[in-house]
C-alpha cells in the first residue's frame, strides 16, 4: 500500500502499482511506500463494524447505617450519632477482538485544485479472540459524633466532636488507603446578630512516615447580621445585610499517583558486581524523604450578603490563600552530587499564593398571580502565583529566565510570531533566507512557515526567545447567568456558562494536519500557498507539510484561547391543569422540551476542538434535544 501526502499526483492517481510521486516538499515517494502510517490509521467503518465487540457489566453497591440517639436524659440538647457507609463497584469486561486491518490511505492534492484521493485495503476476516477481565474497588467511611444544640434566651450554642475513619481501594492491585481524623466544632450566636464559629481538626494520613502523619488544622469565622440591628430592622429597603469573615489552616495529603514517597526504592538485581566478580548488584531508585508532611494552606475569606426590597440579592466574597510546603522536585541540586536528578526525593518546599473574588446577583419578581420571573448571574476571578518552586534560574541570555517562579501554574510559554509584515508568515525569499540563517527551533523553515520574533535580540531564534503567551490552562475567569419565567401553567428556563483567560497548547489531532495520517479541519483549507498569498486571499494556517516543522511549536498560534460562552440548557414546559387529571387519579403531569449545548461562542480558531474538553481526543461535548413527560400519581 502507498500513501500520498500533499503531493502532486497525476489527474488519476491510478492503481497501487503506479510510479511513485513527489511530495510538495520535494521528497520522492517510491511506489509501495507508506508515509506516516501507524497502528491507529485504520478505517473507521471497519473498526466499528468488523473489529469485534466489548461487553461491560457494572455492579454497584451503596449502603449506609445510621444510629441517632438523643441524650436529653443526661442534659438537654445532647445527642450522639454513629454512621457507617460502604460503597463498592465491580466491573466485568468481556472483549472479543478480530484481527482486521482496514487502513485509510493518506490524502493527496492535485497541483490545479484541492481534491482528495482515498484508497482502503482490508484483510480477510479472522476468528474473534475472547478475553475476560474484572476489577473492583470500594470506599468505607465510619463516623462517631457527640452533638449539642441549645438556646438560652438570646444565646444560641452548638457543639460537635467527631471521630472518623476512612478506608478505600481505588485499584484492584493496590493496597487500601487509610485515613484517621478527630474534629470538633463550636458555634455561638447572640440575638441572631453576632455569630462565631471555631473548628479544629487533627487528621492522620498513611502517606507520611511516623512522626509526620498527623496535622492540626484550626479555623475561625465570625459574622454580623446588621439587618437584625434596631437601626435596620423592618427596613423596607435593606431586607438583609450580613458581613462575615473567616480564617483557617487546611492540609493536603494528595501527593499524586505515587504513594509512600517516604520509602526509598532500593532493589537487588541479578548477576554480580562487575568490579568484584561476586556478590549481587544493588539498584538505587528514587530516594525516600522521611520528613515529608502535609501541604499547608492558610485561607482567608471576607464576604457580604445583601438583599434589597426583598427582591434583589447580592453576594460578594474576596479570598486569599497561601500554600506552603507544596510537594516539588528539587531544581537547584547539581547532578554532580552522585544521585540522578530523577531519583532525588521530593520535598515540601514550594510556595504558591492564590487570590480572587466571587460575585453573585439574583433578582426575583412576582408581577401578579400569573407572572413571575427570576434572573441570576455569577462571576468569579481567580489567580495563582508560584512564589517559590526551587527553579534553577536560566542564563542571562534567556529573554525570560524563569518558567514557573512568578507565574501561574501551567503558564504557557512559546515563540512569539512577528506580524510586522502583515500576516506573520514567511512570504518572500528574503524572509526565508533570514529564517534559514537564524532559526534553531527544530526543523528547517519553509515558505509559508511562521515568522518568529528574536525576543532577546541575539540574532538567533531558539528556546531562549520563548516568552509567556496568554495564560495557563486553569481559567482565571468563570461566569454564568440563568433565568426562568412562569406564566400560568407554562414555564421557561435557560442557563449560560462560560470562562475566560484560559489557554492551552494544541499541537495534536484537530490542531495540526498530522493526526491519523492527515487530519484536515476547517482552517487547514485556507493554509498558506504561494497562490493564495499572491492573490491576497485570507490565510488562516501555515503551509501544509508531511511532517511537523518550525511552525508546529508552542507559539502565538497554537497556544489557543479557550474562552467561550455556551448555552448549556434551555427548557420549555407545560403543566396540565389539575382539574383535568383528578378524574383519572393523576396528581400532576408536565410536558417539556429542552436542549443542551445548543449554542457556543468561542475564541478558538478551529471548530475541530471544543474549548471545554480536557484533551483533544476526549469525547466531544454533544448537542442534545429531549422531549419528555413527567406524571405523578
Amino acid at each position: 500500500m502507498r500513501a500520498y501526502i500533499w503531493g502532486t499526483p497525476p489527474t488519476d492517481p491510478g492503481p497501487l502499482t503506479a510510479d511513485g510521486y513527489t511530495l510538495i516538499d520535494g521528497t520522492s515517494v517510491p511506489a509501495g511506500e507508506v508515509i506516516n502510517q501507524s497502528g491507529q490509521d485504520r478505517n473507521t467503518y471497519g473498526e466499528i463494524n468488523r473489529r469485534g465487540y466489548q461487553q461491560e457489566t457494572n455492579t454497584n453497591l451503596n449502603s449506609s447505617l445510621i444510629v441517632d440517639w438523643g441524650l436529653d436524659f443526661i442534659t438537654k440538647g445532647l445527642s450522639t450519632k454513629f454512621m457507617i457507609s460502604f460503597d463498592s463497584k465491580a466491573v466485568t469486561t468481556l472483549q472479543g477482538v478480530r484481527s482486521y486491518d482496514a487502513y485509510g490511505v493518506s490524502v493527496a492534492r492535485t497541483a490545479e485544485e484541492q481534491s482528495y484521493y482515498t484508497k482502503v485495503r482490508t484483510n480477510e476476516n479472522n476468528a474473534i479472540s475472547l478475553s475476560k477481565s474484572m476489577s473492583t474497588n470500594y470506599y468505607m467511611n465510619m463516623q462517631y459524633s457527640l452533638n449539642y444544640a441549645r438556646k438560652f434566651g438570646v444565646h444560641d450554642v452548638t457543639g460537635m466532636a467527631l471521630v472518623q475513619r476512612d478506608n478505600w481501594q481505588e485499584y484492584a492491585a493496590d493496597l487500601p488507603y487509610n485515613m484517621l481524623g478527630v474534629s470538633a466544632r463550636a458555634t455561638y450566636g447572640y440575638d441572631s446578630r453576632y455569630l462565631a464559629e471555631v473548628n479544629i481538626g487533627y487528621n492522620g494520613s498513611e502517606q507520611f512516615a511516623k512522626g509526620h502523619r498527623f496535622g492540626f488544622f484550626p479555623a475561625f469565622s465570625a459574622g454580623w447580621v446588621a439587618s437584625n440591628e434596631s437601626f435596620l430592622k423592618d427596613n423596607k429597603v435593606v431586607s438583609n445585610l450580613k458581613l462575615r469573615a473567616s480564617y483557617g489552616k487546611v492540609g493536603n495529603d494528595k501527593l499524586g499517583s505515587t504513594r509512600f514517597l517516604y520509602i526509598s526504592n532500593i532493589t537487588s538485581g541479578g548477576g554480580v558486581i562487575p568490579s568484584l566478580g561476586r556478590g549481587q548488584a544493588i539498584s538505587q531508585g528514587k530516594l525516600g524523604n522521611t520528613n515529608l508532611s502535609w501541604e499547608i494552606a492558610y485561607k482567608q475569606n471576607y464576604g457580604i450578603d445583601i438583599q434589597l426590597f426583598n427582591e434583589l440579592s447580592f453576594t460578594f466574597d474576596y479570598f486569599k490563600e497561601k500554600r506552603e510546603g507544596v510537594l516539588i522536585s528539587r531544581g537547584t541540586v547539581p547532578e554532580i552530587q552522585g544521585v540522578a536528578l530523577g531519583n532525588l526525593p521530593k520535598v515540601n518546599m514550594g510556595r504558591i499564593d492564590n487570590h480572587g473574588y466571587e460575585l453573585e446577583a439574583t433578582y426575583n419578581k412576582r408581577l401578579n398571580d400569573d407572572w413571575s420571573f427570576t434572573v441570576k448571574g455569577n462571576f468569579a476571578y481567580n489567580k495563582n502565583t508560584q512564589r517559590f518552586m526551587d527553579e534553577a534560574q536560566k542564563t542571562a541570555d534567556y529573554a525570560y529566565r524563569y518558567r514557573s517562579t512568578g507565574y501561574s501554574i501551567g503558564q504557557c510559554f512559546g515563540y512569539k510570531i512577528d506580524y510586522s509584515n502583515g500576516n506573520g508568515y514567511i512570504n518572500t525569499q528574503e524572509e526565508l533566507d533570514k529564517a534559514l540563517a537564524t532559526y534553531q527551533v527544530g526543523g528547517t523553515p519553509r515558505m509559508g512557515d511562521f515568522l518568529y520574533i528574536d525576543v532577546n535580540e541575539d540574532g538567533v531564534i531558539d528556546e531562549k526567545d520563548q516568552a509567556p503567551i496568554k495564560y495557563s490552562d486553569i481559567p482565571r475567569i468563570t461566569y454564568g447567568f440563568s433565568g426562568s419565567v412562569n406564566w400560568k401553567n407554562f414555564d421557561f428556563s435557560f442557563l449560560f456558562s462560560g470562562m475566560a483567560k484560559a489557554s492551552r497548547v494544541y499541537t495534536g489531532w484537530g490542531a495540526t494536519e498530522f493526526g491519523l495520517v492527515g487530519f484536515y479541519s476547517d482552517y487547514h483549507l485556507q493554509a498558506w500557498t504561494p497562490e493564495r498569498y499572491a492573490n491576497g486571499e485570507e490565510i488562516k494556517y501555515p503551509a501544509l507539510a508531511s511532517s511537523p516543522g518550525t511552525s508546529q511549536k508552542a507559539n502565538d498560534f497554537f497556544i489557543m484561547d479557550r474562552s467561550f460562552l455556551r448555552l448549556k440548557n434551555i427548557e420549555l414546559g407545560y403543566t396540565l391543569p389539575k382539574k383535568l387529571l383528578k378524574k383519572v387519579g393523576i396528581n400532576s403531569t408536565r410536558i417539556y422540551v429542552n436542549g443542551n449545548n445548543l449554542l457556543t461562542w468561542k475564541a478558538m480558531k478551529t471548530d475541530a476542538i471544543d474549548p471545554e474538553q480536557s484533551a483533544e481526543l476526549n469525547y466531544p461535548i454533544t448537542k442534545m434535544m429531549n422531549f419528555g413527560i413527567n406524571v405523578t400519581f
